[in-house]
């Protein structure tokens, strides 16, 4: 589903910061942006656990059998369902052969930490009912990661017109708003020079957003 114009141009326009009217617990980025709250197949973190399990544990020094149990565990754990993941993608063979394809290309330096995690959210994307724009497109999901970790995502929210929809987990037992504001947290740093140096962005254009995300957003507007 897409904006319609007057929601378009309430937040290209937005000044200040707005928040939504119900707040949310014990969810986060991921839940917001991917799905609005709905639960879903599948979350870009054990997406990402699951195709970077060999290198972890190569990088613990875990050989033989205990690396063997350490990637099973890893595996393991990607499957079970939580409160908002249900975990059924990581059943279907294909999905866990393209992961480990694009884990493969990039331990094989055939691809770029970016491209990989590229590849990755692009599959989260798709997996979690949403569609990708073949151009340009009022309605965005955007990630950003930190530099010097493996393929990861530190942080996801919807982008629209260069306005930051996004939240995150609650602390204290407490729930928390969806913000709203002109930029992304890249704004709000005291020190942009470090900021980018330890991390990057990625945006990817959509052809629009679940029903969920358009009805909570029109919340605070």
């Amino acid at each position: 589903m897409e904006l319609n114009q007057e929601q378009i141009t309430k937040l290209t326009t937005l000044s200040g910061t707005k928040f939504t009217s119900a707040t949310y617990k014990d969810l986060g980025c991921f839940n917001w942006a991917l799905t609005g709250f709905a639960k879903a197949p599948v979350t870009p973190m054990d997406m990402f656990n699951y195709m970077n399990r060999s290198a972890v544990a190569n990088s613990l020094g875990l050989v033989g059998t205990q690396k063997t149990q350490y990637e099973q565990l890893i595996i393991n754990s990607c499957k079970n369902p939580s409160v908002s993941f249900d975990g059924t993608w990581f059943n279907t063979s294909s999905n866990l052969t393209a992961l480990d394809t694009i884990g493969g290309d990039f331990l094989a330096n055939r691809i770029t930490k970016e491209e990989a995690i590229k590849r990755v959210m692009n599959l989260a994307i798709v997996a979690n009912g949403l569609a990708l724009a073949s151009g340009p497109s009022n309605h965005k999901l955007s990630i950003y990661y930190i530099k010097s970790d493996p393929p990861s995502v530190q942080h996801v929210w919807l982008d629209v017109g260069g306005t930051c929809i996004e939240i995150f987990p609650a602390g204290g037992g407490g729930g928390m708003p969806v913000q709203l504001y002109r930029g992304w947290q890249r704004s709000l740093s005291s020190n942009v020079s470090e900021f980018d140096r330890k991390y990057g962005r990625i945006d990817f254009s959509l052809t629009g957003f679940h029903q969920a995300h358009i009805n909570i957003i029109a919340t605070a507007l």
